[in-house]
């Protein structure tokens, strides 16, 4: 009698499992898709930061995409150049219109 309880309980628990041949292989695909070229989150990232940076320092927004567009053409260093010789003439006084006049100035040499 102990034989049937246990085979009744066995036959219950196994309920909803399927057997290993029941069951299929998934493979995964490669389904990587790059419109255009692919961007450089690291340059993105640094382009936004310089961007930032003249913002701030020149306080001239509606000039932003004219900044846009020397952040992506021209090299960092030329950049990080001119707005230290800004911040060198706000700090002296030397700023004659504003400070995203002079910065453009400089870019423009």
């Amino acid at each position: 009698m102990s034989e049937n309880l246990t085979k009744r309980v066995v036959g219950k628990t196994r309920q909803g499992i399927p057997e290993k041949s029941d069951t299929q292989e998934t493979i995964k695909q490669d389904t990587d898709i790059t419109l255009g070229e692919p961007v450089d989150n690291s340059q993105a990232l640094q382009e936004k930061e310089l961007l930032g940076k003249i913002l701030v320092i020149c306080r001239d927004f509606s000039s932003i995409s004219f900044y846009r567009k020397v952040v992506k053409e021209l090299p960092r260093f030329k950049i990080l150049s001119a707005l230290s010789q800004v911040k060198e003439a706000q700090a002296l006084g030397r700023v004659r219109k504003n400070a995203g006049a002079m910065f453009t100035d400089l870019i423009r040499r």
